[in-house]
């Protein structure tokens, strides 16, 4: 096949809103975009998104995020779909229109060497960015590690630390904050 720019791909068809709306649903809720790609509002329960994750049919219970409600109440229309794939194309467009084009450094393995590469943030973000994303945020907000997991529907707490992203100035603050280091007193 030849190469068709996007625009001549049905880039015309897709909608900024959609994208967005689909991707702070996830940003809010943590699920993975097997599932909130089929959310609904038959999913709210109480005040709660219950349901059965698709990936390993574990049951999850998130209370509904404001972000969420103003979303339902803006008449989005949950039945409206989009695939993962175009998902993931178009919310790199949607973050581009955002400005969220600052370049920054990443490392990849290349030919077996280490290498630092600059690229623009938009290029990195996913699906997958906003479950992180939810994550990091609960973790900052001093959510259990283990209420974390349950919420993103884990099995394993090992699993949810790797999509805890924190920097080392962020580690050494939260270091520096605890009662270890506040607290000591000479003599002891």
């Amino acid at each position: 096949g030849r190469y068709v720019p996007l625009r001549n791909r049905g880039m015309l068809r897709w909608s900024p809103t959609l994208v967005r709306n689909r991707f702070l649903i996830g940003a809010f809720s943590g699920m993975r975009v097997s599932d909130f790609s089929r959310f609904s509002e038959s999913n709210i329960v109480d005040g709660m998104i219950m349901m059965r994750t698709r990936k390993t049919d574990t049951p999850i219970a998130i209370p509904l995020h404001p972000v969420i409600q103003r979303i339902l109440e803006s008449d989005f229309d949950l039945s409206k779909t989009i695939s993962d794939q175009k998902m993931n194309v178009y919310i790199k467009v949607v973050a581009k229109m955002a400005g969220t084009d600052e370049k920054v450094t990443i490392c990849e393995h290349r030919g077996g060497e280490l290498k630092e590469i600059r690229v623009e943030k938009y290029t990195l973000i996913s699906t997958h960015t906003a479950r992180r994303s939810f994550a990091t945020h609960l973790q900052r907000s001093k959510v259990p590690l283990t209420a974390i997991s349950k919420a993103l529907g884990h099995k394993k707490v090992t699993t949810t630390m790797r999509y805890l992203r924190l920097g080392v100035d962020e580690n050494a603050a939260i270091l520096a904050g605890s009662s270890f280091f506040k607290d000591f007193e000479e003599g002891e």
